[in-house]
């Protein structure tokens, strides 16, 4: 009989445990819907491929495109609603949707676009499914068909990323040079994964789908591929531009498409007249194109070469010219919002500079994008790697302040202290203590109704408490990088921020007004900490949309809790906010006010409306770029990741009040920029082993030093890896903050402003449920006021 029992209950458990199982097997929605099994042959209702990030690569923590292609078997054509589901910090599940028109049997295109956790890797499954759409009601019904996919590649958080359209690197493939001996430390502070082979028509239909790349290379391709001017591609490239991206044209040796007027892309172009030269040599170009090392290697002694005449006057922001040579301008560039587009003009194509690879990145391409590291030939990197071999670096995070300063955990420790008190009181009065003071009046007889009565007591108090401490109010904690050119009609602001929304359901957050013009699509998304560790998600995880129609709005589940969201904004100056400019001027664009005097001297005044002062304030003062004979000196003279631009350096000793004038021609004597920039990296630790420096609590001092690495990221100086002792590898990383330093407007002449602001609202406007919100953080302004000035002159003289 017990046998029997035993067997029973046997029998029962391992039911329980296989109903259990088939339960948690069965989806809640169709996220969680397993993929199709191998050996399922029925023909899907709807065939989908898809291609995670463009060009299958993607960035960890960074907003990613993924390409789909859809083939309907449907006898007609029907409406349905894409959806690819992703799960947020708190659990839920993001809903992301697109709604498309399928035709039968034609195979379609479908951009979907995702910011990526910084978890994300190659074995991470993205569940793409189809669903029914009702266009009249505006609702989706039943599943049609589903797949799961998982990346081709996935780069780190910590890599920058270049995209080329056309099917050579053009010597860019060098910023992704490491140094074999010291893992993954490459001789500057980040490697740059080189994305090429793109098409002009696999370009994404939205902007965002550009938005892990800081820059990209235009090498082959007609432009009039993207379309019509019209058309979603070049609408997002344009878009991708005036929001800080830098697009830079190789015009063709042969049918020059970019200057007819005919092309979508032909009202960003710069302002200038391009004259095609023929049977020209390079070699008066050496000395920009290559190094040392290549001195024996003829170049192309006949090429096309285009140069440039800009009109008499013109403004810096239409056209400014880059380089010279014998025949001229050979490389101009125009503002356009935020970002820029460089045209030049040299025939970068021919196989004698790629097949040798004569065309060294760090004699060209730094000019070009503003860096200032080593890309070493192998011969260079022998000394090099064993110069380096055992040395691990110390690596500092410099964004890795972001969540510590949009934390609200001030607010919960208020909460948690309240509890912390009343459950002290109260197990002192209800326990030995209330006991000892009944025992001393002769009452313990009494010991149970004073216990009920205590407890009750004390339910009240904790019930009032918790009320009294509740949060009614949906309040913001936020850190926002403010970016803005003077003369350009808009600015852009990136916002990281906790929201506290203090009801239980749903709200809906926005950010911005309706877009219009060129800015067309603000973005918000939850955002997490990379640092974060484990994530506790609710017991009650809500699926909720996000339309890819209007990804500037969306709701959430509520439960009375905090979420961080990571927005991208752009548009004019918001209302009751500011900026630089200089004193005097109101709406016009006069490039002459601030006009370098001596070296390193300023005139003009400036003046500032922001909400509050300045502090921390750096003043960078670009004045040209170095001439051939000053750069081929350096180069000889081994000197490691050197600077090709002549800069200077304030730093600011007291708070720039709201509305006061600040005299440039009164500033101290400035230093260069070079050696400010090497004050800004940290001190090796010295230790044998790689030290990553992350802080696990806000320290004010030294995240404002962190933001001003990250403003100053590609001009920091860079780990002397050919030093002869022992290398002081200090490596930089920045995860979060990709695109937003300022590295490329080293490469023309400007003056360029970064200082910050505590307990500010944010620039960005935010909303929930219709209501502006109340924010409160910090903002660093970033001011970039374009100059006229000269180009240098390449005759391959030493």
């Amino acid at each position: 009989m017990p046998g029997r029992f035993l067997t029973q209950v046997l029998l029962l458990v391992v039911l329980c445990a296989a109903a259990v199982g088939s339960a948690l097997a069965q989806p809640a929605s169709a996220a969680d819907t397993p993929a199709r099994g191998s050996t399922d042959r029925t023909p899907p209702a709807i065939q989908i491929e898809a291609t995670i990030g463009l060009g299958g690569v993607a960035r960890r923590g960074e907003w990613t495109a993924i390409r789909l292609a859809l083939i309907d078997s449907n006898s007609s054509v029907r409406p349905v609603a894409v959806r690819l589901t992703m799960r947020d910090d708190d659990g839920d599940i993001a809903c992301i949707q697109r709604i498309v028109t399928l035709n039968p049997r034609i195979r379609q295109l479908v951009w979907l676009y995702a910011h990526l956790d910084a978890r994300v890797d190659q074995s991470t499954p993205f569940t793409v499914s189809c669903h029914e759409y009702n266009p009249e009601t505006d609702s989706v019904g039943r599943l049609i068909e589903f797949r799961r996919f998982t990346p081709s590649r996935v780069i780190e958080a910590d890599e920058a990323s270049i995209a080329v359209i056309g099917g050579r690197s053009f010597g860019l493939d060098q910023y992704d040079f490491k140094l074999e001996s010291v893992g993954t430390v490459s001789t500057g502070h980040e490697s740059t994964e080189l994305v090429s082979g793109l098409r002009p028509q696999d370009l994404p239909d939205h902007w965002e789908g550009l938005a892990m790349f800081e820059a990209m290379l235009w090498g082959e391709g007609d432009p009039t591929e993207l379309g019509e001017s019209t058309s979603a591609r070049a609408a997002a490239v344009r878009e991708w531009v005036y929001r800080g991206g830098h697009l830079v044209v190789l015009l063709p040796a042969v049918g020059n498409p970019w200057f007819t007027g005919r092309h979508p892309l032909a009202d960003i172009m710069p302002d200038v007249t391009a004259t095609r030269l023929e049977d020209v040599s390079l070699e008066p170009y050496r000395y920009l194109l290559t190094t040392d090392e290549f001195r024996n290697s003829p170049l192309p002694a006949k090429t096309v070469v285009h140069s440039f005449e800009l009109p008499e006057g013109v403004e810096p922001s239409d056209a400014t010219p880059l380089l010279r040579g014998p025949h001229g301008v050979i490389a101009v560039r125009r503002l356009v919002g935020t970002g820029m587009v460089t045209v030049i003009g040299l025939d970068l194509s021919q196989r004698q500079l790629s097949d040798s690879r004569m065309l060294r990145a760090d004699a060209f391409w730094h000019r070009i994008l503003g860096k200032r590291f080593d890309t070493p030939t192998p011969a260079q990197l022998n000394p090099a790697g064993r110069a380096a071999s055992g040395i691990r670096p110390d690596v500092v995070v410099a964004d890795a302040y972001v969540a510590l300063e949009v934390s609200q955990s001030a607010h919960a420790s208020l909460g948690v202290l309240v509890g912390l008190f009343v459950f002290a009181a109260y197990w002192l009065l209800a326990g030995p203590g209330g006991f000892a003071l009944l025992k001393l009046h002769g009452w313990s007889r009494h010991a149970w109704v004073a216990f009920v009565a205590t407890s009750a007591l004390f339910t009240a108090i904790a019930w009032a408490g918790a009320t009294a401490i509740k949060p009614r109010v949906v309040r913001a904690q936020h850190l926002t990088f403010l970016d803005h050119v003077y003369g350009q009609s808009l600015q852009r602001a990136r916002t990281w921020a906790s929201i506290l929304l203090p009801d239980y359901g749903d709200a809906r957050v926005r950010v911005g007004e309706d877009p219009s013009g060129p800015i067309s699509r603000n973005l918000m998304t939850p955002w997490s900490d990379p640092d974060g560790g484990t994530r506790m998600s609710f017991p009650d995880a809500r699926q909720y949309i996000i339309d890819i129609r209007e990804p500037w709005e969306f709701s959430v589940p509520t439960r009375a809790t905090i979420k961080t969201f990571q927005f991208d904004w752009a548009g004019a100056t918001p209302e009751r906010w500011g900026s630089i400019r200089p004193a005097g001027v109101e709406k016009v664009f006069h490039p002459a006010l601030l006009r370098p005097g001596d070296p390193g001297t300023l005139s003009g005044v400036l003046t500032h409306d922001l909400p509050g002062p300045l502090v921390d304030t750096d003043i960078i003062l670009v004045t040209r770029q170095l001439g051939e004979a000053e750069d081929l000196a350096l180069r000889r003279s081994r000197r490691t990741g050197a600077m090709k631009f002549h800069a200077f350096a304030w730093r600011l000793k007291r708070a720039w009040e709201k509305g006061q004038p600040l005299n440039l021609g009164t500033l101290d004597k400035p230093s260069s920029a070079e050696d400010y920039f090497v004050s800004l990296v940290p001190v090796h630790s010295g230790m044998g082993f790689s030290l990553v420096d992350r802080p696990t609590a806000y320290n004010a001092a030294e995240a404002r030093e962190q933001y001003r690495m990250l403003a100053w990221y590609s001009m920091l100086e860079p780990p002397d890896y050919l030093a002869e002792a022992r290398p002081q590898f200090r490596i930089v990383r920045r995860r979060v903050a990709h695109g937003w330093d300022l590295g490329k407007w080293f490469t023309q002449p400007c003056l360029i402003i970064v200082g910050q602001m505590s307990h500010a609202p944010s620039p960005t406007p935010l909303f929930v449920d219709d209501r502006a919100v109340h924010s409160d953080g910090t903002v660093v302004v970033r001011w970039v006021y374009p100059l006229q000035g000269d180009a240098p002159r390449f005759d391959g003289e030493e």
